[in-house]
């Protein structure tokens, strides 16, 4: 199911307490989401979005890279307080990690749910939690920190050393984005359902299936 089509939205029922309003959700969340989406729309037009140019890197990659994954682990943490006052849970999360341990107790399905970015007829299929484990973050997580905290740093690549801020690029950008979107897609069914308001997340780009944490 491509939610950018509402039309094809399925009624989800959900009967949940939620201290997250869903204006705040799409205030804080959803425009957020939007706003880098166009942003690395515009990028097409000096690099092209494709697997070809995954490698290229750039300041501009870099802030969107650093952006959606600040997002991202904003939206995971927020998601886990709400289920965890819910079901009355006192749980201590310091990273990532621990926070995906979470969303996959909820969603087994979470480390095999794929992403479509479809973009003039062309379509790039990535499962951005699909390499996350029980012991480590997927690379391009783990990379968000490298470029992050340790950006001069040099490393061995195939290619010969480079220095950690080349993983600013396409591909990185492209992973976290579609782990955003999955992520407000599955929060918007689980938490708000679809049925009470036309689903606010018409992605211009991204795609995935719906009844997600069925």
């Amino acid at each position: 199911m491509n939610y950018s089509d509402s039309s094809m939205v399925q009624t989800v029922k959900v009967n949940m307490v939620v201290n997250m309003k869903y204006s705040d959700f799409v205030r804080y969340y959803v425009k957020e989401f939007k706003t880098l989406e166009d942003e690395f729309l515009e990028t097409d037009q000096y690099v092209s979005i494709d697997k070809k140019n995954f490698n290229t890197f750039s300041h501009k990659y870099r802030s969107l890279f650093s952006d959606s994954c600040s997002g991202l682990d904003s939206l995971a943490e927020d998601f886990c307080v709400e289920h965890d006052e819910r079901n009355c849970i006192k749980n201590k999360r310091q990273c990532m990690l621990q926070r995906y341990a979470q969303l996959k107790e909820l969603w087994p399905n979470l480390p095999n749910e794929p992403v479509v970015l479809s973009l003039y007829g062309d379509k790039i299929t990535v499962v951005p939690f699909g390499k996350f484990s029980d012991l480590q973050c997927s690379d391009w997580w783990r990379e968000h920190n490298e470029v992050k905290h340790r950006r001069t740093c040099e490393v061995e690549s195939t290619n010969g050393n480079m220095c950690n801020f080349e993983l600013a690029n396409l591909k990185n950008v492209v992973y976290s984005l579609a782990a955003y979107y999955l992520l407000l897609c599955l929060v918007c069914e689980h938490f708000y359902g679809c049925d009470n308001f036309e689903f606010p997340l018409k992605s211009k780009l991204f795609s995935c299936r719906g009844n997600l944490y069925t």
